[in-house]
């Protein structure tokens, strides 16, 4: 990504309002899978040129939090896909020890 693209995504990102779009379409998700979005996908004017990969965590069979990575269009999805996946078991896992859920 360009410099001038990340800096209008880090301003896009200090607004409320995209944040609580994003949290929208995590919400949605019921999926224990990691999600690919891309461009126009997103519904997200801003991020049309990007692309978004994202995953859920949860604590005791409900959404507890969602983790993604955001990029340009053209990025290594395979690979994307794979380090929401891990990040989310992770997560699933680190959580089930916190709280101890068996």
């Amino acid at each position: 990504m360009k410099r001038e693209k990340v800096q209008s995504l880090m301003t896009l990102f200090e607004n409320n309002d995209i944040s609580l779009k994003l949290s929208e379409i995590f919400e949605k998700i019921e999926s224990n899978e990691p999600i690919v979005l891309i461009g126009n996908e997103i519904k997200i004017s801003e991020l049309k040129d990007c692309s978004l990969v994202f995953g859920t965590y949860n604590l005791n069979g409900e959404l507890y939090g969602s983790i993604g990575l955001l990029g340009p269009l053209r990025m290594n999805y395979a690979k994307s896909i794979a380090v929401v996946r891990e990040m989310s078991n992770y997560l699933n896992n680190l959580l089930s020890k916190l709280y101890k859920i068996e």
